[in-house]
């Protein structure tokens, strides 16, 4: 088991809040690495609190990087609470892009609209698609909402552009 908060990729640095997932992809790295690279097991003992993560990031100059991105070994939005109260401390100590690399399952997993909690923090929400419909999806990604995952994916995805910059979709492209 490790405990990898943040790490470097490229020129971007990551944060990694949580393994735990809304889904369980077929093609997900998950299933068949412990991380990215040799030595850089992802797997958390345990998740990290708001304030940890504060203290990893204080490591490093911010300005140094491209892009702040929220991925890991799970969906970051799982972890909502910490998102806002990192990015507000990020925030304070760069203006360097916020991206989040999501499933776009959080409205469907608390039950309510949370992209309003979005604005000012994220500007970039890069959402993970990988079908052109819902029985696809569910077929490749096995979702805690099946077939329901793939239009709260759109909706979610709407319901971004309101308040988020830049909004995007994406595909594995193992796919």
């Amino acid at each position: 088991m490790g405990f990898i908060i943040t790490y470097r990729l490229g020129e971007n640095l990551y944060i990694n809040l949580t393994n735990r997932c809304t889904n369980r992809c077929d093609f997900c790295v998950r299933n068949y690495s412990d991380g990215i690279s040799e030595g850089m097991d992802l797997w958390l003992d345990r998740e990290p609190i708001s304030k940890e993560i504060q203290e990893d990031l204080q490591k490093y100059n911010l300005d140094e990087f491209q892009e702040i991105v929220f991925c890991g070994y799970g969906e970051p939005l799982l972890r909502l609470e910490e998102i806002i109260e990192v990015c507000t401390f990020i925030r304070s100590r760069t203006t360097i892009p916020i991206r989040i690399n999501t499933n776009g399952q959080a409205n469907l997993y608390y039950e309510k609209d949370i992209t309003p909690s979005l604005k000012g923090i994220i500007d970039i929400c890069s959402i993970s698609l990988n079908a052109q419909n819902a029985h696809e999806y569910e077929e490749r990604c096995h979702s805690d909402f099946k077939e329901d995952a793939f239009n709260g994916i759109i909706d979610f995805a709407i319901k971004c552009k309101v308040y988020v910059p830049q909004v995007l979709f994406t595909v594995v492209d193992v796919l």
